[in-house]
């Protein structure tokens, strides 16, 4: 039945979602407790959940393009002359970008807290590069 698509879901769905991670959290902190005792659970907030829910779909490209728009205006970004033209070979911003001047800064900061949190529920494992010739 899966066939790897995003699947439509009401709020209702996404904030019975949005529990069952709060629970891993809160089990994955209980399981960590005798490490660190004084540890705070960082639940999902339902604003952090949206944020990561429109990042997962099609809002996707919008947040990407305001998160390229503050690299292009970073000094380091490519400041160099294109040789003789004396013109900027850095790149431009999407016309978008700069017609809407839309960077969705507090979206983009509840998608990272998102991403901070949930990261405490994955698993380190070995990653493999290459072919071994033995």
């Amino acid at each position: 039945e899966s066939s790897g698509h995003r699947k439509i879901l009401s709020y209702q769905q996404l904030r019975q979602k949005g529990e069952e991670l709060n629970q891993r959290l809160r089990e994955a902190y209980s399981s960590a407790r005798s490490e660190a005792p004084r540890q705070k659970v960082d639940e999902l907030i339902h604003v952090e959940l949206l944020a990561a829910h429109l990042y997962t779909g099609p809002m996707f490209v919008r947040y990407n393009e305001g998160l390229r728009q503050v690299v292009l205006s970073l000094p380091s970004a490519g400041n160099e002359s294109s040789g003789a033209t004396g013109q900027s070979s850095k790149p431009r911003p999407t016309q978008r970008v700069q017609e809407t001047k839309m960077m969705f800064t507090t979206t983009i900061h509840a998608i990272n807290s998102t991403i901070g949190k949930l990261s405490k529920l994955t698993k380190a494992v070995p990653v493999y590069r290459g072919i071994n010739s033995g």
